[in-house]
């Protein structure tokens, strides 16, 4: 996947280079989704763009990202108080804050004609677009089903703890990182005595 992400942002620049600036207007990159690849592609861009030539705009549900591996845990316990790490703001994700971040959800894209368009944000306000980039990651049912306001993902945080806690018995079905993170967490509360792990 690594390969991948970098060979796409490879071509991407390339493309770019051999585009920008073939009428003698600023061009502007969109990208949605300030996930892991929205918010690393917007930090590289954002440190490679030249700001008077190319405008640079994350389009981002929530004003933070998530991490959502600590998340697993972080919605069973309130051990070691993971929000104030997982939950990552990004006033600090923009290089010399060479570009702009706009929260909102995407309602359409409209096409226009040679290739650009127009972002619809679900604030009513239209981004247009030269270059778009498209990394609108998942969505997660359960635990992980974060809303979009900082207060109400903390509420959620608060009322998939109160379940935990209060369960009778818990089933996880799944090998993978998310059936395993939550069992070796239930694993570690079971067998340690006073939290002395």
């Amino acid at each position: 996947m690594f390969f991948v992400f970098n060979f796409a942002l490879f071509n991407f620049f390339s493309f770019f280079s051999a585009h920008k600036m073939s009428n003698g207007t600023r061009k502007s990159v969109v990208v949605v989704g300030g996930g892991p690849a929205g918010a690393t592609i917007t930090r590289i861009l954002s440190s490679k763009l030249n700001p008077t030539t190319t405008s640079l705009t994350l389009v981002t549900a929530r004003p933070f990202a998530v991490h959502l591996p600590a998340c697993i845990r972080m919605t069973t316990t309130a051990e070691g108080k993971l929000e104030d790490q997982v939950l990552i703001p990004y006033d600090s994700l923009l290089v010399k804050n060479n570009g702009i971040i706009k929260v909102a959800r995407v309602t359409s894209i409209e096409l226009g004609k040679d290739a650009t368009g127009t972002v619809i944000l679900s604030t009513g306000e239209r981004v247009d677009y030269d270059f778009l980039v498209l990394a609108p990651g998942s969505e997660w049912e359960g635990p992980l089903a974060f809303p979009d306001d900082r207060a109400a993902v903390l509420e959620h945080i608060s009322s998939w703890r109160r379940k935990f806690e209060n369960a009778n018995g818990i089933i996880l079905a799944g090998g993978g990182a998310v059936g395993c993170g939550p069992s070796f967490c239930f694993i570690l509360c079971l067998t340690c005595d006073n939290n002395q792990c």
